[in-house]
């Protein structure tokens, strides 16, 4: 299956506000961009960001399984956030990776970006081993704690430059 990423529209708040099915979710994918529950009006918010890309995750054509936002950090540097493959049953099956290559892909290729980087929660395995496989690494010293309810979780940042994805591309 390949991943294709579509502009995130108004049309698309409706399926995006029926993934988020709880607080914790919406937490992992955007920290606290998004207040739980979702709606309408944080959502055409998100929309009127100058530098946030969002995007519809697409296979097969039409079917949109997920959300992804790139966020311009700098001239030479973008973030990667929400990052979400709604469907449970297509998650651990490489879709994620694909969609890693994808937000690379439109990070170095069409927006021209030097450096991508992203963070994520330390008990996020199956997502630290796909930024991982696709050459992500972790930066030391930028570890976080977010206070989570009664929780403390701790994140990291990791980043990849546009070499070393063109590197790993060809292995």
């Amino acid at each position: 299956m390949k991943i294709k990423l579509t502009p995130f529209e108004k049309p698309d708040f409706d399926r995006f506000i029926s993934w988020v099915v709880d607080e914790e979710l919406l937490m992992t994918i955007a920290g606290f961009d998004l207040k739980y529950p979702v709606d309408h009006t944080q959502l055409s918010a998100y929309l009127d960001i100058p530098k946030s890309l969002p995007f519809n995750v697409v296979i097969d054509e039409n079917n949109v399984i997920g959300h992804a936002e790139i966020i311009r950090i700098t001239d030479s540097m973008c973030k990667l956030d929400k990052v979400l493959i709604a469907d449970k049953n297509l998650r651990g099956k490489g879709l994620g990776e694909k969609l890693m290559h994808a937000l690379l892909e439109y990070s170095f290729n069409e927006i021209r970006m030097n450096e991508v980087e992203l963070n994520v929660y330390d008990w996020n395995l199956s997502g630290i081993r796909c930024y991982e496989k696709v050459g992500f690494t972790k930066n030391p010293g930028k570890e976080q704690v977010t206070e989570y309810g009664s929780k403390s979780w701790e994140y990291f940042n990791m980043s990849i430059d546009k070499n070393t994805w063109t590197l790993k591309l060809k292995n």
